[in-house]
Formats: structure tokens, sequence, C-alpha cells
């Protein structure tokens, strides 16, 4: 897995510094990784993405 392309994706989907819920799942599905994954990328030091209209409650 290629941490480059998963922070490209996230970067393209932010919307005033967050990512939707949905858009997190889509990232997820089209790359093949884990949602934890995703949500592990926006959590990183220096990054600090809010999730927003969580879905299931997984953020």
């Amino acid at each position: 897995m290629d941490d480059t392309k998963l922070k490209e994706m996230i970067t393209e989907k932010l919307e005033n510094g967050s990512l939707s819920c949905q858009d997190a799942h889509l990232i997820a599905e089209k790359l093949g990784v884990h949602l934890s994954l995703v949500g592990k990328a926006c959590n990183e030091e220096g990054s600090k993405i809010k999730i927003t209209q969580c879905l299931l409650g997984c953020f």
C-alpha cells in the first residue's frame, strides 16, 4: 500500500480541513485497504484531519 497515494486521495477530498465519512469509505474501497488505515492517516502527526458526517460511528 502506497501511503503517498492514500494521502493524496485524502487531500483531494478535503473540505475546510475535514474529510467526510463517506469519502473515507470510498477511498478505502478504491485502494482496497481497511477503513482504519484511512482514519490512521487522518490522525497522523501534523495532519489532524477531522472526519465529519460519520455514518456508523467508526471515527
